[in-house]
């Protein structure tokens, strides 16, 4: 993108963009999960493509390239922020485990998805460290199938 079409882009953002000395406020649309959300006629679509306001923010000030197979991330853990020093340009991974630490993702029991407590899962491991009883033996007791009680001795879910 040419610095003509960079300045542009600067300038309509800011539009709807309220600066503070935390978090900037994104104050044009927004989806559902409260992410702006920008078209940009970038000449690659007819219609343009629609971006999130704080990658927007990113590619202006941070030099963010989407196509680089990255994402933008909120340090700030707020999706209407599309303040640039609260942003940094990370893995899918790096932006789970920073919502996981602000209490943003349930984990463990209180996890929707969630087949046993943490306390079941506790009493699994100790069990199959023990060599009591096979995994198998374990999922029948808590209702779940060995492949499960198997994620939880190797601690792959429930760290």
């Amino acid at each position: 993108m040419n610095k003509e079409y960079l300045k542009a882009v600067e300038l309509r953002f800011l539009r709807f963009t309220t600066k503070s000395d935390g978090c900037w406020e994104w104050t044009g649309y927004k989806d559902k999960f409260g992410y702006g959300k920008l078209t940009l006629m970038d000449g690659r679509y007819s219609q343009g493509a629609s971006w999130s306001a704080h990658c927007v923010s990113a590619l202006l000030y941070l030099g963010f390239d989407r196509e680089a197979g990255l994402q933008v991330n909120h340090a700030c853990g707020h999706s209407g922020c599309v303040n640039p020093a609260h942003l940094y340009v990370g893995t899918h991974r790096e932006n789970m485990d920073d919502a996981i630490r602000m209490g943003e993702q349930s984990r463990g029991e209180k996890h929707g998805m969630a087949t046993a407590s943490d306390d079941d899962v506790a009493w699994a491991r100790a069990q199959y460290a023990s060599g009591e009883m096979t995994q198998t033996a374990i999922g029948k007791v808590l209702g779940v199938t060995q492949e499960c009680v198997g994620y939880w001795v190797r601690g792959e879910f429930r760290q």
